[in-house]
């Protein structure tokens, strides 16, 4: 938990995207190397997670691609003629994926530089962990229940297990 409450959040946000990486290979039946890892896991946060698609592309563009490939999310992102800053709440509902309006009049440090902002993008790690496991758990309408209501989801989950468990070639 201590990476959860304050002292190191970007291995639990870290943890949190392979999860929903994981989840959004299953749901789209494709685990093989080379597959669009991102649309994926887009899609699952958009239909599973019930997330706007706006809100699912800035978690990806802002936090995922920079964890995944340098250890460290985007300082600032220049998206749709905004430039965002982003916050991490730690276990904070209330600012839980929020985009708050900075006016472009807000400067915000990010390694020793002063950057304008126009918005400020949070996350609470403890309410996006909970989203992804109500995503698979929620009743009548998570992953697990479709894949007992559907033969199609239970395709593509056998599909991507086959992938993920034989050897690779």
């Amino acid at each position: 938990m201590i990476c959860i409450g304050g002292s190191a959040p970007f291995p639990a946000l870290l943890y949190c995207f392979s999860v929903v990486d994981l989840l959004g290979g299953l749901y789209a039946g494709n685990l093989k190397r080379g597959r669009n890892v991102t649309a994926q896991a887009r899609t699952y946060m958009i239909k599973m997670m019930r997330y706007d698609a706006h809100v699912a592309e800035l978690l990806q563009q802002i936090f995922r691609h920079k964890l995944v490939h340098t250890s460290e999310p985007r300082g600032v992102l220049s998206w749709r003629g905004d430039i965002y800053s982003w916050a991490i709440r730690h276990a904070d509902p209330a600012q839980h994926l929020t985009i708050q309006d900075l006016g472009g009049k807000n400067y915000e440090r990010f390694a020793g530089l002063k950057i304008r902002c126009d918005k400020r993008f949070s996350v609470s790690i403890m309410d996006f962990a909970s989203d992804i496991q109500r995503s698979v758990v929620r009743e009548g309408h998570g992953y697990l229940a479709t894949l007992q209501q559907s033969p199609e989801a239970r395709y593509k989950f056998e599909r991507a297990m086959l992938q993920l468990c034989s050897p690779e070639e």
